[in-house]
């Protein structure tokens, strides 16, 4: 008997547990769908003006020393980012209320006069960001603030991608890498569903392209794909430690942000006058033509 009375307390907590973040996850994907929505069709605008008015890229300067001013302005000199907000879920520290907003305006800036600013980054970012002044209010322990970020990023992520299921398992791996939090995986789907919709609503495209090759899995394909993965990834590693080389030395020559902003942008203009304007912005085009030199070489043949 106390056995079965034991099992229908478990059952009625967790019933409870799963109606609360269903309709926790329902109202915040409503929110973050207008959010991600916004910033999804701001930054196509931006680019699209980019497009139409080429001079807008000389403005690359002063867009550096708006972002630089506008994040000394909100207190964010540091410039927060997706680490430091999974850093700050983790230790129980607060985010600043003020990074989504600043977040939002830099990467559309960015975009505005040319700059290569990682869209997923900012979504991630706008989300947890959100999600943790959410979180501050409801008073949520460490457990909901995790589950919350997670809902916040795959949201925004699914608004701006429109890939909802992706952004549900992308947020919670990025949050909690190596550990699966299966209790978040019903609220950050549905948040990510409801989002998609929204965003669906006010007219945002999902990200998707179409390979017009029929594609037969062999042995010889395999060993290809395996082989060209892992020169990817050794490519991948060495760009993300020039990322960091560079920013190590520009901190070090430039202690002035705006003296240092004013140095990175011309450079990239001087790239820009000897490779052209292609891999300005987040470069979809670029990845577009890729996908299609041929099929991907007929799928490498």
């Amino acid at each position: 008997m106390l056995g079965i009375k034991q099992f229908f307390m478990d059952l009625k907590l967790n019933l409870q547990f799963i109606f609360k973040w269903l309709i926790i996850a329902l109202i915040l994907g409503g929110i973050y769908g207008f959010v991600g929505a916004t910033f999804h069709l701001s930054v196509d605008y931006v680019t699209q003006l980019r497009f139409v008015y080429n001079w807008i890229v000389y403005l690359l300067p002063i867009g550096g020393i708006a972002i630089v001013f506008l994040y000394h302005s909100v207190g964010l000199d540091n410039q927060p980012g997706t680490n430091t907000i999974i850093q700050s879920v983790r230790q129980q520290d607060s985010v600043p209320t003020m990074l989504a907003p600043a977040i939002f305006l830099a990467t559309v800036i960015t975009h505005l006069v040319g700059g290569s600013s990682g869209r997923e980054g900012a979504a991630l970012q706008i989300g947890g960001s959100i999600a943790t002044t959410i979180g501050n209010v409801m008073q949520a322990d460490q457990k909901e603030m995790s589950i919350l970020v997670m809902c916040g990023m795959s949201a925004v992520f699914s608004a701006l991608f429109g890939t909802p299921l992706t952004a549900a398992l992308f947020a919670m791996e990025v949050v909690s890498v190596g550990i699966f939090y299966y209790a978040a995986l019903v609220p950050c789907l549905c948040s990510s569903l409801v989002s998609f919709y929204v965003a669906q609503l006010f007219g945002c495209e999902s990200v998707s392209y179409t390979l017009n090759v029929v594609v037969s899995l062999s042995p010889l394909l395999l060993i290809k794909l395996i082989g060209f993965t892992i020169i990817i990834a050794i490519v991948s590693i060495c760009f993300v430690l020039l990322m960091h080389f560079a920013h190590n030395i520009l901190a070090k020559e430039f202690k002035n942000p705006y003296v240092r902003v004013i140095f990175g942008s011309i450079i990239l203009l001087i790239m820009v006058y000897l490779f052209g304007r292609a891999y300005l912005g987040a470069g979809m085009d670029v990845v577009e033509s890729a996908l299609y030199i041929r099929s991907i070489l007929m799928i490498l043949r």
